[in-house]
């Protein structure tokens, strides 16, 4: 980071908007002209002058800047034909290998305008981004490498906790559901005199970060998180304590892997007060969890062992040999093209050019196409009966953040085509712009975070398009921070567990448009069926 604030023009790429803009505010507060860049917003920094930032609505303006420095999510690196930079930071550069965001990763190090490319992780990338450079970009860039080092010691506890009474200040207990986070915050502000925050991945932005800091200034006493944690951020966090050892991965329910285990468990004595000499300490609640700890680390556990210190080189993992890649749309309409051309056919769907592109394309050894078809496709399919949409609509509106296993989202994303080929516009509705009231139930704040995703959905296709399309910006933009601070003020207090779906109808209905075209009720029945 140091040569990044050196230089004359630079850029960073991060893995979260968080860091994205964790790093903004950083290079702003050293003077320097600086731009945030996401799939939501690009907010210009102060000029010559010093003026204050100022946030960019018009989505044309995105591909330059106009500061000397640029911080960005890796989804938004700019590419060839953007300004030229000196130096180009890519974090979490490990992240080049999985197999749904890694072709990102990938972009960034084949794509990224700068003389001098510097790669943070874990260090198991470092060949193949070698390999990957030595093959595209030969003598184009220099690359230097930051990996990531513990300045503190890191052990394993081979004794369980046991119970909730047995946590201190500063422990972070690990759980992989957000339902079960809440009521593991619950229990334990119930059974003990902590107070508890939470961390999961959900959450807005603005809300993680309320959190985290609450936790690193010690307002709140002990950390319930997902494994997002692993992910770059900075927590004040002296034991890692895993509730489970086991995850659903979005297709099965697995144990961990020991990527995910050090990744984890290293956030413990990396940061703060708990980064003194005396290091971060890796346990479990339950003690028939703890050989998996152990071994995740490549160490064994036995019923007499007390601690161990993990030696530096068992917190790397096993190379990364393969890179993700994600077919630029101008690839997917040629093919588009070239198929219903061989097929004779006129209206191949989105879902299946998606399915048969990745069945039938190759590549490098060292890369592989990793699983967006099958993202692409799940959502395509739920647009496919909006004929009037064009293959490069479809393509936009499935490249879009959302998660195709959400019903209520992929609702939203639905109303906006819908209403992209009735009137050629996608005005906000009138009901997606009200004033939350701060939820008093679990259910309450998750169908809040399911409305923001909704704005940033609305916000992330408006920076793709024309404001005389997507005409509500602003105010998408402002109802999205009243949801917000409702959602960050209700996380800060006691919440009830109740169920979620008293409330899905409700959130759904908020997401229709009376006026749209279209059988209103089928579309409900289809859509939303599963959570009706």
């Amino acid at each position: 980071m140091q040569a990044l604030r050196t230089a004359s023009r630079g850029v960073y790429c991060g893995p979260l908007r968080l860091l994205a803009w964790q790093c903004y505010e950083d290079l702003l507060a050293m003077g320097l002209d600086t731009d945030l860049l996401t799939g939501q917003e690009h907010i210009r920094g102060k000029s010559a002058e010093g003026s204050e930032p100022q946030l960019d609505l018009a989505p044309e303006a995105t591909e330059t800047g106009v500061g000397s420095h640029l911080s960005c999510t890796v989804e938004m690196c700019p590419g060839p034909g953007s300004v030229d930079y000196d130096v180009g930071v890519i974090d979490e550069v490990q992240l080049v290998g999985d197999r749904e965001r890694g072709g990102a990763w990938t972009r960034a190090i084949l794509a990224l305008p700068a003389r001098e490319i510097h790669l943070c992780g874990d260090g198991r990338a470092t060949k193949l981004v070698e390999a990957l450079l030595g093959m595209y970009r030969p003598n184009d860039v220099v690359l230097r490498h930051s990996p990531y080092s513990r300045l503190s010691p890191l052990f394993l506890s081979g004794k369980a906790i046991g119970s909730y009474q047995s946590l201190r200040r500063g422990d972070c207990v690990v759980v992989f559901s957000r339902w079960d986070i809440m009521r593991v915050k619950a229990d334990i502000e119930r059974s003990t005199r902590w107070r508890v925050c939470v961390v999961y991945g959900t959450l807005p932005p603005e809300t993680r970060r309320d959190q985290i800091n609450s936790f690193n200034r010690q307002e709140f006493d002990v950390l319930v998180a997902s494994d997002c944690i692993g992910l770059g951020l900075n927590f004040n966090i002296r034991r890692v304590i895993f509730s489970t050892v086991h995850k659903f991965d979005g297709v099965e329910t697995r144990q961990l892997l020991p990527t995910e285990f050090r990744q984890i468990g290293g956030r413990a004595g990396r940061y703060g007060l708990s980064a003194g000499a005396e290091g971060g300490v890796v346990t479990c609640m339950h003690e028939d969890h703890l050989p998996a700890l152990f071994a995740g680390f490549g160490l064994e556990w036995t019923k007499d062992t007390f601690e161990k210190e993990v030696p530096s080189h068992l917190m790397v993992s096993d190379e990364i040999t393969q890179a993700a890649i994600l077919p630029e749309s101008s690839i997917l309409s040629a093919f588009h093209c070239e198929a219903e051309s061989a097929l004779g056919e006129e209206s191949l769907s989105a879902a299946k050019i998606f399915q048969t592109f990745a069945d039938v394309a190759h590549t490098d050894p060292i890369c592989y196409l990793g699983t967006w078809s099958n993202r692409m496709a799940n959502i395509a399919k739920g647009l496919a009966d909006i004929e009037e949409l064009s293959f490069q609509q479809v393509v936009e509106f499935c490249s879009a953040p959302v998660d195709p296993n959400d019903p209520i989202v992929l609702a939203g994303l639905r109303t906006f085509a819908q209403s992209l080929v009735a009137t050629k516009q996608v005005p906000l509705a009138d009901k997606m712009v009200f004033d939350a009231e701060v939820p008093t139930t679990v259910s309450a704040v998750f169908h809040l975070e399911r409305v923001c995703q909704i704005y940033d959905l609305y916000l992330w296709l408006a920076r793709r398009s024309s404001s005389m399309i997507y005409t509500s910006e602003k105010e998408a933009r402002d109802a999205r921070a009243k949801v917000v601070e409702a959602i960050t003020n209700a996380i800060r207090g006691e919440l009830e567990i109740d169920s979620s779906e008293d409330v899905a109808a409700q959130v759904a209905e908020k997401l229709m448009d009376d006026d749209l075209p279209g059988s209103r009720r089928k579309f409900k029945s289809i859509e939303l069926g599963s959570v009706l």
